[in-house]
């Protein structure tokens, strides 16, 4: 499973809110709390803005962890 809590952290480091990250077009306020809520997954061209705004690579903002059921495999 893909966890964002790396991503919340750097934004809030960077003192970036949700009203910058729709105003700059990295992704709309439902997608925002859709990933905050852990019902949506970055697509790659949102990494590609975040890490650009953050001056970042992908894996400062997502980790992945085992599922907690055990099942790694889809």
């Amino acid at each position: 499973m893909i966890k964002y809590d790396k991503l919340f952290r750097a934004l809030e480091a960077a003192g970036i809110n949700t009203t910058q990250i729709r105003r700059d077009k990295i992704m709309s306020q439902n997608a925002y709390y859709g990933i905050r809520q852990g019902k949506l997954n970055l697509t790659l061209s949102t990494i590609d803005k975040l890490c650009g705004l953050l001056q970042c690579q992908p894996g400062d903002l997502v980790e992945w962890v085992p599922d907690d059921d055990g099942d790694d495999e889809d």
